[in-house]
C-alpha cells in the first residue's frame, strides 16, 4: 500500500514532483539540445520501481503545456514531455534530480523526429488555461508557472481581487447581480426552478470553453449592493468584469475540459482533485434549496420544535414559516425581488428579524474567491438595498437561508445536546415523512444488533427486493476548508461523509445476515439489492458528485495518509481519516462482490452508494414514483457536470428520468 504525503497547506505538492521540476526539465531539454548526449528510449533509461507515478509526469506535461501557451516556455518542451509520458506507459520514473538520464531521454526523443512544433500536442485544458494567463499578462497581472501549473500567491489573488472589487463598485452592486442572473437566463441555466451551475462539457468532438464563475462575480454584487453605478458604458464595464473573471477563474484550472477526467481518479492525483473540487465550489457555485424540500423541513419544523425550546429562540418558528411562504409566492427563480421598505417591515416582521443585511454587514471581507469561508450572504433574507427599498434573493437561494438561519439559531439558542439532537430528528423526520408515500416499508430510528454491536438505522426504506438506506450528518464543510485549507477538508470529509459512509456498509453487512427491521433470516437474502444514501445539510460541491465520489473512494482504499506538516492537528486528522477507511476495507469484505478476475470489485460496489445535500435527497424522493426508483435516473448516467441540479436537468431532456420520475411541474 503506498504512503501518500499530503500537504498541510493549500499548496497542491505531491510527495514525488517538486515544485522546480518545471525549471528542471527545460534546462535538460535545453542541454539536451546543445550537448551530444547519447540516446535512450524513455523506458529503458528513467524507469525506477519507486519513481514517478504516470500521473505525476503528465502533471509535468500539462504545466509545460500551459507555460508554451503563456509564453513561458516552448513548445517542443511539451511535447517531448508527452511523448515521454506516452512511451512510459504505465511504468513509474526516476525524479528529474538524475539529470543524465533524463538528457539521455530527451535526446532520443529529439532524433525520433517527432518532437516538432505542433500545435496538435496541446489539451484543450492547457490551451484555455495558458491563454487566460497570457491575457491576465497583457494586462499587467504578473503569472508565474511551475510544475503544478499557474502558481497562485497571494499577491495574484490580492492584485485580482482589488481589480475586480474596483469594478464591481464602478458598474453597482445592483447592477451586478441582475447581470449575472440575465447571464443565467440567457444561456438556460434554470430547470425546475434551480440555477445550473454544472461543468458543462461539450460532445467528444466539440470544444469547451471556460465558464464564467456565477457564485463569487453573484457574491462581490451582493456585497456593494449599496454602491450605485458610475459608469458611462456600463455594457463596456460589464464586459471587463467578465473578461477578468472568466480569465481568472480559468488560471486557478479548476475547471473540466474533457469527458473522461476524474473517472479514475490515481492516488498521485487526489490532493489536486480536491483542490479544484474546493476551488470550483467557491468560483461557480451557489448553495440553493428547492421548493420540495422546504416544504417537509417546515414540516418538520412545526412537528418537532417543542414549546420549551420555542422559548429559547428569537424568533416564533410558524410566524417566520408563513412569512417565508408569503414572501416565496411573490419571489422569482431568476432574479431577485425589490420590496417597498415600509411594506416588507409590516408584512415580514419576524423574517426582517431573523436575517437583515444592512450595508456593509454582507461579505465584509470577501472578495477573494478562494476565500469562500468569507461569504456570509445565507445569513440574510432581506438585503439593504436603498433607502426606501430592501431586496431578496431569487427563491432557490431564499429557501436555503431561511433552513441556514432556522438550523443555526437552533444550534446557537439551545443547550448542544438538545440541538445536536433536534437537528438529527428534523432530518430523520423529513426524509422518513418523504419516503412514506413511496415505499412499501419505511422505517425511521429503528434499533438492531449485530453481534454485540447496537446499530441504529436513520431512515430505511423498502420496496420488493430493493432496500434503501439513508444516513444523515449534521456536518456541513467548514469555512476553513472552503478558503482552501485541504487539512480542513480531510477533517471535515472524515466526520461528515466516511462516518456515514462506515454505517451504510455495516447496516449492508447486516441486511445480508438478515438482522435488520426490513429483513429477516427467513428470506433468500441473496435476492436482496441495496441501495446506500449519505446526506449532509450542505453540499461538499464536486467532491460529492457521484463519479468523483465514487473514484476518490476506491482511490483511498488504496492509500495511507501521513502530513508533510506535522503537529497534533494534523496527525489526528490523518489518524482520523486511516481509521475510518481501515474499518471500511474491513466492513467490505462482507459484501463488495468478487470479480471474474478473483478480486473484489469496489467499483461495482459504490454504484450502489450516492453522496448529496438534504435539499437533493427530498427533490429525488419528491419526484421519484417510489423511493426504489429516487436516484435511478442519475444511478449509473452521468453527464460529467459535477452538479446535481445540472445532472438532473439533463437527464430529464435524455428522457432518462421518464421510467423513474414524474414530468417537471409546469411554471
Amino acid at each position: 500500500m503506498r504512503e501518500l504525503l499530503i500537504a498541510a497547506k493549500f499548496t497542491g505538492k505531491s510527495d514525488l514532483l517538486h515544485r522546480d521540476d518545471l525549471a528542471r526539465f527545460i534546462a535538460h531539454f535545453d542541454a539536451a539540445r546543445q550537448q551530444a548526449y547519447e540516446p535512450a528510449a524513455p523506458p529503458d533509461i528513467l524507469a525506477a520501481e519507486d519513481g514517478l507515478f504516470t500521473a505525476e509526469l503528465f502533471r509535468l506535461t500539462q504545466s509545460l503545456q500551459i507555460a508554451a501557451v503563456a509564453g513561458d516556455a516552448e513548445i517542443g518542451h511539451a511535447v517531448v514531455a508527452r511523448m515521454i509520458v506516452d512511451q512510459m506507459g504505465d511504468k513509474r520514473g526516476l525524479d528529474l534530480e538524475h539529470a543524465l538520464e533524463w538528457r539521455r531521454a530527451i535526446t532520443w526523443c529529439l532524433l525520433a523526429s517527432v518532437g516538432e512544433h505542433r500545435s496538435g500536442a496541446l489539451t484543450t485544458r492547457s490551451k484555455e488555461v495558458g491563454s487566460a494567463c497570457k491575457r491576465l499578462k497583457k494586462r499587467g497581472v504578473k503569472i508565474s508557472i511551475d510544475t503544478f501549473g499557474v502558481e497562485i500567491t497571494d499577491r495574484l489573488t490580492a492584485d485580482v481581487t482589488a481589480r475586480m472589487e474596483g469594478l464591481v463598485r464602478h458598474l453597482g452592486g445592483t447592477e451586478v447581480v441582475q447581470q449575472v442572473c440575465a447571464l443565467v437566463s440567457a444561456n438556460d441555466m434554470l430547470h425546475d426552478g434551480m440555477w445550473l451551475l454544472g461543468n458543462r462539457i461539450p460532445g467528444i468532438h466539440s470544444t469547451s470553453m471556460p465558464a464564467f464563475p456565477v457564485g463569487w462575480i453573484y457574491s462581490l454584487g451582493l456585497r456593494f449592493l449599496r454602491k450605485r453605478g458610475r459608469a458611462r458604458k456600463p455594457a463596456a464595464l460589464w464586459k471587463s468584469i467578465v473578461e477578468l473573471a472568466v480569465d481568472f477563474a480559468a488560471a486557478l484550472d479548476c475547471q473540466r475540459y474533457s469527458q473522461f477526467e476524474e473517472i479514475d481518479v490515481h492516488a498521485a492525483q487526489v490532493e489536486r482533485v480536491l483542490r479544484d473540487s474546493l476551488l470550483w465550489r467557491e468560483l461557480f457555485v451557489l448553495p440553493q434549496l428547492p421548493a420540495a424540500a422546504l416544504r417537509g423541513l417546515n414540516d418538520a419544523f412545526v412537528a418537532l420544535i417543542t414549546d420549551e425550546d420555542q422559548s429559547s429562540l428569537p424568533w416564533d418558528v410558524e410566524s417566520a414559516i408563513r412569512e417565508i411562504d408569503e414572501l416565496l409566492s411573490r419571489s422569482l427563480s431568476d432574479r431577485p425581488t425589490l420590496h417597498p421598505r415600509h411594506g416588507a417591515a409590516s408584512r415580514y416582521p419576524t423574517l426582517l428579524k431573523m436575517g437583515f443585511g444592512a450595508n456593509g454587514m454582507v461579505n465584509p471581507t470577501y472578495g477573494n474567491p478562494i476565500g469562500g469561508g468569507n461569504r456570509n450572504q445565507s445569513d440574510f433574507l432581506f438585503f439593504d438595498h436603498g433607502d426606501e427599498t430592501v431586496l431578496t434573493m431569487p427563491a432557490p437561494f431564499l429557501r436555503e437561508a431561511f433552513c441556514l438561519i432556522v438550523f443555526t439559531a437552533i444550534v446557537k439558542n439551545l443547550n448542544s445536546k438538545r440541538s445536536s439532537k433536534l437537528i438529527g430528528s428534523i432530518f430523520e423526520y423529513t426524509l422518513a415523512t418523504a419516503c412514506k408515500s413511496k415505499g412499501d416499508v419505511v422505517i425511521g430510528g429503528a434499533q438492531y444488533s449485530d453481534g454485540k454491536r447496537k446499530l441504529e438505522i436513520d431512515v430505511g426504506a423498502r420496496e420488493g427486493n430493493q432496500v434503501v438506506f439513508f444516513e444523515t450528518k449534521a456536518k456541513s464543510i467548514t469555512a476553513m476548508a472552503r478558503s482552501g485549507d485541504l487539512m480542513a477538508f480531510f477533517s471535515d470529509y472524515t466526520k461528515s461523509f466516511l462516518a456515514m459512509l462506515k454505517q451504510l456498509v455495516r447496516h449492508d453487512s447486516s441486511l445480508r445476515k438478515g438482522l435488520t427491521p426490513l429483513a429477516g433470516k427467513e428470506e433468500d437474502l441473496d435476492q436482496l439489492r441495496s441501495f446506500k444514501v449519505a446526506v449532509s445539510p450542505l453540499s461538499y460541491g464536486p467532491a460529492s458528485d457521484k463519479m468523483l465520489g465514487s473514484s476518490l473512494v476506491r482511490s483511498f482504499l488504496h492509500v495511507r495518509l501521513h502530513p508533510l506538516e506535522i503537529n497534533d492537528r494534523n496527525q489526528k486528522i490523518t489518524d482520523d481519516f486511516n481509521k475510518a477507511f481501515d474499518d471500511i476495507r474491513t466492513l467490505i469484505t462482507d459484501v463488495v462482490p468478487i470479480g471474474a478476475d478473483g478480486k473484489r470489485d469496489a467499483f461495482a460496489y459504490f454504484i450502489d452508494v450516492i453522496w448529496v445535500d438534504l435539499g437533493q435527497a427530498l427533490y429525488a424522493i419528491d419526484r421519484a414514483h417510489s423511493v426504489a426508483f429516487a436516484f435511478k435516473p442519475i444511478q449509473y448516467m452521468t453527464f460529467l457536470t459535477r452538479d446535481f441540479w445540472t445532472e438532473a436537468a439533463f437527464a430529464d431532456i435524455q428522457g432518462i428520468t421518464a421510467k423513474y420520475w414524474r414530468p417537471v411541474a409546469s411554471s
